[in-house]
């Protein structure tokens, strides 16, 4: 069994909890456009892609009654990370990935991004 099953299979028998953290101003990230000019091929084999085995899809419903989508990275076998923005008005939260959902039992932005500070939010 790889290691990245094992880690769903963790996440199977929890609840996935998501943190959001700071302290990521220094470090780097890749980020993309979806171009109308390519084909969706492109964008949808980088999903099948090795690198991205611990991306899933954050699925919400807001305080204003609206459902929103996010992504957000599994960085262990009881943690997801994502924006603060996305769960800071959260009710409710799921976490899906390889084809499973998972129901997130709590959230937690930090503290500073509550309090108004956008420096402690990653977009």
């Amino acid at each position: 069994m790889s290691e990245t099953t094992a880690c769903y299979r963790r996440l199977g028998q929890i609840f996935v909890l998501v943190l959001v953290v700071a302290g990521l101003h220094g470090s780097t990230a890749k980020g993309g456009t979806v171009r109308h000019d390519r084909a969706d091929s492109l964008y949808l084999s980088l999903a099948q892609d090795s690198r991205y085995q611990s991306v899933g899809q954050v699925s919400l419903l807001a305080n204003d009654g609206y459902n929103y989508l996010a992504s957000a990275v599994v960085i262990d076998s009881k943690w997801v990370l994502t924006a603060g923005h996305v769960v800071a008005d959260a009710v409710s939260m799921n976490f899906n990935i390889a084809g499973n959902t998972y129901a997130a039992a709590r959230w937690i932005a930090h503290p500073n991004y509550l309090n108004g500070d956008s420096s402690y939010d990653s977009n």
